[in-house]
């Protein structure tokens, strides 16, 4: 099962409606055209007349898997409880419940996405990927012990399934982190690297050896954020002996360059020593033993490099009066839960009336925009050298989860971060302070996909903090 979208991502061609509702006035009896409307409707969410028109379908084809299907689906956007009843003993009830769980996901129905989830597990027993889709949506339903218990005894049977196993450990890894199990979640992390194929590796791979004498180079995986939290590990690896060789992603070489322990920024093609090691970025948490209670956070580790390209039209766009944020809505468009994290940007309109604050947009590539009152920034964001002075020269930053927010915790900036329900696994589950960065505050959602009173809550605080 997927992440879901949010509720509103779904919507019916124009017309659809009317043409169907047309040809059932001519035809009440067309099994298609009121299987199609009951469909419809329910996409546009309009799940009272879906589950009428659904009822109406179900009298005419009692036997039709699909008609229950969609009793089903309309009863899950009504509110009902034990949607699952509605397919039982249909035939392809295990399918039809398979299909049931991310329509509630969708709706953000984890109790009943668990209960399809389970359902779907129960009939076709000895399939993982049904299991997987339990734990995730356990997962979601915040029952993580449950989550991890049901992936712990499908690790038990999946012996001799090299594949499975590291899917598994990997699912086992992020719940054990969001738990704040970090010697365990780390050590299972390690499967990603089965599960996301192998990368070519021309020189020899580090495994905890000693470095003295030695170069290690750091190979970037995954995104800003993990490149920019992660790269803290260069001083533990130089404080070992290693001269150390950091690979960056396109834009980052400059900050990169900043972090202590880090010898050089490498890009491109290069000849490097035959002894020279190499490792994943996100390898070394584990191989540098972090765990509960001993997370690295040197702060500041990150810093205004030399070059910074747009530097004197940055200095004059924030040179204005009183308190000065910057503001940031949206990620990384490709994320796998991109949805999930980013803001509506409507929601900031709350900001509004927080006094003595001058809102600077961070934001790239977003097209729609609050109509909160913002400078915006992104003409001179033209790198993270760009981003990093911008932020040395505003008082603080609010953020959805995205790699600008980890920038701004390595320089030590004062971030006020909105997560998600289900936060990335580096925040854990509850708490508004993180061991990685010490400048963050965590404003979290009670529910999934409810912004609004996470906006206000940091409105109040921000009100607070002007009038103290």
């Amino acid at each position: 099962m997927d992440s879901p979208a949010r509720p509103d991502a779904f919507a019916p061609p124009d017309g659809t409606l009317r043409r169907l509702r047309q040809a059932l006035a001519l035809a009440p009896d067309d099994v298609g055209a009121r299987r199609d409307l009951a469909a419809t409707l329910a996409r546009q969410g309009r799940f009272a007349e879906a589950r009428l028109e659904a009822e109406a379908l179900a009298v005419r084809t009692p036997a039709d898997p699909e008609a229950a299907f969609l009793r089903a689906w309309a009863g899950l956007g009504a509110g009902e409880t034990e949607v699952a009843s509605h397919v039982r003993g249909r035939a392809g009830e295990a399918e039809l419940c398979a299909r049931l769980a991310p329509l509630a996901a969708d709706l953000g129905r984890w109790g009943e996405a668990v209960a399809l989830t389970g359902r779907a597990a129960e009939l076709i027993p000895g399939q993982p990927e049904a299991v997987l889709r339990q734990a995730l949506a356990l997962d979601y339903d915040d029952r993580f012990e449950a989550a991890s218990a049901l992936l712990e005894a499908l690790a038990g049977r999946s012996a001799g399934d090299p594949g499975l196993e590291a899917r598994i450990r990997f699912h086992l890894a992020v719940t054990n982190l969001l738990q704040g199990r970090l010697a365990e979640g780390f050590a299972r992390m390690e499967a990603r690297l089965q599960v996301q194929g192998p990368r070519p590796m021309p020189l020899p791979r580090w495994d905890g050896s000693p470095l003295a004498g030695r170069s290690i180079l750091v190979r970037a995986e995954q995104g800003y954020g993990d490149l920019f939290m992660f790269i803290r590990y260069a001083g533990l690896l130089a404080a070992q002996g290693a001269r150390v060789l950091a690979e960056p992603f396109h834009g980052a070489e400059g900050v990169l360059a900043t972090c202590p322990g880090v010898a050089e920024v490498v890009t491109g093609a290069l000849t490097l020593p035959a002894d020279t090691w190499q490792i994943e970025l996100l390898s070394l948490p584990h191989l540098l033993g972090t765990r509960e209670g001993a997370v690295p956070a040197p702060i500041p580790y990150l810093a205004v490099p030399a070059h910074v390209p747009s530097r004197e039209a940055l200095d004059r766009a924030l040179d204005v009066p009183g308190r000065r944020l910057g503001l940031v809505w949206s990620g990384n468009p490709g994320h796998a839960r991109t949805q999930e994290r980013n803001l509506p940007p409507e929601v900031l309109d709350l900001l509004a009336d927080v006094p003595g604050v001058t809102w600077f947009s961070l934001q790239k590539g977003a097209r729609a925009r609050p109509a909160l009152p913002l400078v915006d920034l992104e003409p001179w964001l033209t790198d993270f050298s760009d981003t990093a002075h911008a932020l040395s020269r505003l008082d603080g930053l609010v953020s959805v989860d995205t790699g600008i927010v980890h920038l701004a915790g390595a320089m030590g900036l004062p971030t006020w971060v909105l997560l998600a329900h289900l936060p990335d696994w580096r925040w854990g589950l509850a708490g508004t302070r993180t061991p990685w960065y010490p400048s963050l505050r965590l404003h979290r959602q009670a529910r999934h996909w409810d912004w609004p009173p996470v906006v206000e809550g940091l409105a109040a605080e921000l009100t607070r903090a002007a009038s103290a």
